[in-house]
């Protein structure tokens, strides 16, 4: 299709064309197949072709005697291979530099110029819409035309690999189910309070880690946007924005599968309002901790730097979470850890959202002995117990957009000024 454009005009058959300029299509041969064999010939290539036809003279003159070479240059066979190796090679550049002679005054040329007029004007079109810097900055458009242009590379490529996606909602899904099992319709026992929290715990750390993936993010596309930098295609905050935003659709969709498994299997709270509570926590999770993994990725180098430095957050933040050791008996020198831990703020929002309400709790199921010593009476002893009561359930949701906020900042500038070499 793309040679009949070209050489003719659309519906104009290509063989009239070539017999026009004195080239017989052979029979049963493909006219695209015969035109781009007469003109893709470089010199090159027609001297590796005579080459070919001497080496078999070669061959000849190694297998004769050396007192028979002079004699053997004279037969008449040597001498018709000479003239044919001749003929080859004026014949294919004859046949060559014909076609592509005729070709400008051709149809196709015609509107190949006029395609060129037009995409010369479309690009003036869109250095003019640009932000009108100078040097390789006047060759961008606008930030809003480089955003949507890379998220829709990134979004394709997603598209592509499907399997990243898939694997990070099922894993969502698999968690869940294994989770609702094994805290399947949890009562409203004292025993229950560790279990709650136990499965609290355990969902914000899921979530918070669920697109881990994405800690090799930057450091495998540093040298395509290297490359893009350079040429002036596109500013770097364009192409972090438009990579980091290309990968929210999966993750949140990840969360938005557990939260709605577990939250009902485990049998929290039957009540719509606290479990909209519940999956905007989870899902502010998947982002925030996104948010750390994408910086890690671009304070290092390589993935192995940025697996070093994932794993030394992951387990500062778990130890300060709030579950492991409680918010009341944190030492003061390491309050600022559970200041800046993500995990710690979604610990205590979703256990505030889950205790407090939940009424009165029994010591024992088989059991109505009023003697019978019960540390808690209610969820909400067990939000002061924990330390779980030192902010509003708003007031973790703005620590947490903070936090994630903040890790974008710091992904952000390493992104754009390490390892740029």
């Amino acid at each position: 299709f793309a040679v009949r454009m070209y050489y003719g005009r659309p519906g104009a058959p290509l063989e009239t064309y070539l017999g026009n300029l004195g080239f017989e299509l052979p029979p049963y041969e493909n006219p695209g197949d015969f035109l781009l064999d007469l003109i893709a010939v470089t010199d090159d290539s027609v001297d590796a072709s005579a080459d070919g036809v001497r080496s078999a003279k070669s061959d000849d003159d190694n297998n004769t005697k050396d007192d028979d070479v002079e004699a053997a240059r004279a037969t008449p066979r040597t001498m018709m291979r000479e003239t044919t190796v001749g003929r080859l090679v004026d014949d294919r550049r004859r046949d060559r530099d014909a076609i592509l002679a005729a070709f400008p005054d051709s149809d196709g040329a015609a509107e190949a110029r006029r395609d060129r007029d037009a995409a010369t004007n479309a690009a003036a079109v869109v250095v003019k819409a640009g932000e009108g810097a100078a040097g390789d900055d006047q060759r961008q458009g606008s930030w809003p035309f480089q955003f949507s242009v890379l998220l829709s590379r990134a979004l394709r490529y997603k598209l592509r690999d499907e399997t990243v996606a898939a694997t990070q909602i099922s894993m969502g899904i698999v968690f869940a189910l294994i989770l609702g099992a094994v805290f399947f319709d949890t009562n409203k026992s004292v025993e229950s309070v560790t279990n709650r929290i136990g499965a609290i715990s355990f969902s914000v750390l899921l979530m918070a880690f669920i697109a881990f993936d994405v800690v090799i993010l930057f450091p495998r596309e540093r040298d395509l946007y290297r490359r893009e930098a350079r040429a002036g295609l596109h500013t770097a905050s364009a192409f972090f924005q438009a990579r980091c935003v290309a990968e929210v659709p999966s993750q949140l969709f990840a969360g938005f599968a557990y939260a709605c498994v577990v939250y009902w299997m485990i049998g929290f709270q039957r009540d719509s309002q606290k479990f909209l509570v519940f999956l905007a926590v989870i899902e502010l999770e998947v982002l925030t901790g996104t948010s750390v993994l994408i910086a890690c990725g671009c304070l290092a180098k390589d993935f192995e730097g940025a697996n070093n430095l994932a794993t030394l957050f992951i387990c500062l933040f778990l130890l300060f979470d709030g579950h492991y050791i409680n918010n009341n008996a944190i030492p003061k020198g390491a309050r600022w850890i559970k200041e800046l831990n993500y995990l710690n703020h979604g610990i205590s929002a979703i256990a505030r959202n889950e205790f407090i309400g939940l009424g009165d709790l029994t010591c024992k199921d088989d059991t109505d002995d009023p003697d019978a010593n019960c540390p808690f009476d209610n969820g909400g002893q067990v939000v002061d117990y924990y330390g779980f009561d030192e902010g509003t359930i708003a007031a973790y949701f703005w620590k947490l957009a903070l936090i994630m906020l903040g890790w974008r900042a710091i992904a952000f500038l390493a992104f754009s000024n390490l390892y740029l070499d």
